[in-house]
């Protein structure tokens, strides 16, 4: 877009370019000492918020409680809660003595929990042999020592096993050539053999891997103690846009499954709302529709994307269970389509998760550069939004977390934002939070920066504010009694008139 426009002023108007200013230390300036590190037993050292146990797994594994809570194995009647911080791409792989200090540093901040996330970018190997996986040594010996460093400080570990791991479309479709688009992965695992077989050379791979410097392998190592199957894999997320081979079988998936569910063609006519002569799932002949056509039919798709995620989860548990030997707890389905039927689904979950953003940023040209945009309104105001909606993904009875969370840059508002999430979640008496992200480059980690739309170390009111969040979801201080509360809901409703 090209904007012509004339200003013009009378009788003139004085111009003044920015240019540099400098502050220098003096009778009017202190000069201020930038660091990230946090000093033992200063005011910002929450190291010791509540009770912690080093290394991670003395107490064995987490476990879920007949409350239906987070335990640890030789404590099950004490429910446990975990407040944690994801890790991305570059900031995971550091030499050994970043690796220490960063974790001494995420103690310190009071973190008990950290998420490996978007690990899989410089681990793998890009020439692995198709259908295989080969990790790269170098790396994997920086994820071990950072994975060992963690624990040694109380730190558990949650990671997913597939994320954006770069895979060949010839590992899925013979003669294809190319990336294959992660998203697509996603809902390819759940209806091609070829692409299983690749989740699970690359879950074996990982977890079968022996930790020189824990002496476990990751499959067995308690400090490793949820994994989540494959990251933000809703069906519904995705169904409408695919195209191709991966349609082909989403739609052979579909036929075969109506098929065996409705045998009475009425009931199948009934289930659809309309069912033309020239379609019979006999013969395939039955279209894939959208989530957003009209019900019924939606609906029915929504029963069988929630049933095909069923037969995922069982086959991917039994896998991990029987093969792999790996007893960490597990869990699908983190974002973001939610359609009711997935509810039965997630009852058969170690524990449910989900994630949400405040100010997310929209991009108005290309993905993830700017220029981009967010809403810039107060949570407050707007009826303090966020995790709120949450509560309709959490199944009482289960452990439920939410591993992806933020209020982002440059929200004006976004400091406010961990306050409400840790009241939220205190009083909901939900099990863990994972802050979305603390760096997602190890250039960032050491040395004060400009901020970015998510990462923690290079935004001080977000750092702020999670020390709020850190009191109130760790030690429970949100949690009201009755008068209290009353109390609390009366200047709550004042606040919002007032804004």
């Amino acid at each position: 877009m090209t904007l012509d426009f004339v200003l013009r002023a009378l009788p003139g108007l004085k111009v003044e370019e920015d240019g540099p200013v400098t502050i220098r230390g003096g009778e009017d300036w202190l000069p201020l000492e930038d660091g990230l590190e946090i000093a033992p037993g200063s005011a910002l050292d929450f190291s010791n918020l509540v009770p912690r146990h080093a290394s991670a797994g003395e107490l064995g594994r987490v476990i879920v409680n007949p409350a239906g809570k987070f335990a640890f194995a030789q404590q099950p009647k004490i429910p446990a809660r975990f407040f944690g911080v994801n890790l991305c791409f570059t900031a995971q792989y550091l030499p050994h003595d970043e690796a220490d200090r960063l974790a001494e540093r995420l103690a310190r901040t009071g973190y008990n929990a950290v998420r490996i996330h978007h690990y899989v970018g410089e681990l793998v190997e890009k020439a692995s042999e198709p259908g295989g996986v080969r990790l790269n040594p170098e790396k994997l010996d920086q994820l071990d020592y950072l994975v060992a460093a963690l624990k040694r400080h109380g730190i558990y570990l949650t990671t997913d096993l597939f994320v954006s791991r770069p895979i060949a479309k010839s590992d899925v479709y013979e003669g294809e050539t190319g990336p294959f688009p992660p998203d697509e992965f996603k809902l390819a695992v759940h209806v091609n053999d070829r692409a299983f077989a690749s989740y699970q050379a690359f879950a074996r791979a990982l977890l079968g891997h022996l930790n020189p410097y824990t002496g476990l392998r990751y499959a067995d190592d308690p400090a490793l103690a949820w994994l989540g199957l494959v990251n933000e894999d809703n069906p519904g997320n995705f169904i409408a846009e695919i195209k191709g081979r991966l349609r082909e079988d989403c739609r052979r998936a579909w036929n075969r499954w109506l098929a065996m569910r409705y045998p009475d063609r009425a009931e199948l006519a009934d289930a659809l709302g309309s069912l033309p002569l020239e379609q019979d799932p006999a013969r395939g002949s039955v279209p894939l529709p959208s989530p957003f056509d009209a019900a019924p039919r939606s609906v029915t798709l929504s029963i069988f994307l929630a049933e095909l995620e069923r037969d995922f989860f069982a086959r991917t548990k039994k896998f991990l269970r029987e093969e792999v030997r790996c007893d960490a707890l597990l869990s699908d389905l983190s974002a973001w389509t939610n359609p009711v039927q997935l509810q039965a689904t997630r009852t058969g979950f170690d524990y449910v998760d989900d994630h949400f953003y405040i100010d997310h940023p929209k991009f108005l040209d290309k993905p993830w550069s700017l220029p981009s945009r967010c809403e810039n309104k107060s949570p407050v105001a707007s009826g303090a939004w966020g995790g709120r909606e949450r509560a309709f993904t959490r199944l009482f009875g289960k452990p439920f977390t939410v591993t992806e969370f933020n209020y982002a840059g440059p929200g004006r508002f976004r400091g406010v934002g961990g306050i409400l999430t840790g009241a939220l979640a205190s009083v909901q008496d939900w099990d863990g939070l994972w802050r979305f992200a603390y760096s997602h480059s190890r250039a960032d980690l050491f040395a004060p920066g400009g901020m970015d739309y998510f990462d923690m170390v290079r935004d001080p009111l977000n750092l702020a504010a999670e020390r709020a969040s850190l009191c109130l979801f760790l030690r429970g201080e949100a949690v009201f009694d009755g008068a209290e509360m009353i109390m609390f809901s009366e200047l709550l409703a004042m606040r919002l008139k007032a804004h």
